[in-house]
C-alpha cells in the first residue's frame, strides 16, 4: 500500500504549479505573457532573474526530492 501512496504523492508533488503561482505573486500570469510556457524560462524572460531562479530551484526539487526520499520511506531500493 505504501508504494500507490507514494506515487500518488510524486505526481502531486511534481503536479505542483510553481512558475504560476510566483508569477501571479509578482502580478502576471505566465499562460498568457511571453511564450505562455509555465516554465523557468519563460519565467525569466517575463519575470526576471531571481524569480526564475526560485522556479528553477523548486522545479528541481519537486523531481529531486521523490527520488531520493521515497525509497527509504518505502523501506526499499528505488
Amino acid at each position: 500500500m505504501t508504494a500507490p501512496l507514494l506515487t500518488l504523492a510524486a505526481y502531486l508533488i511534481g503536479a505542483f504549479p510553481t512558475s504560476y503561482l510566483v508569477g501571479r505573486a509578482y502580478g502576471y500570469d505566465l499562460r498568457r505573457e511571453g511564450s505562455g510556457n509555465l516554465g523557468s524560462t519563460n519565467a525569466y524572460r517575463v519575470l526576471g532573474f531571481f524569480p526564475a531562479v526560485g522556479v528553477l530551484v523548486v522545479d528541481l526539487l519537486k523531481g529531486f526530492v521523490p527520488v531520493w526520499l521515497f525509497p527509504a520511506w518505502d523501506g526499499r531500493a528505488g
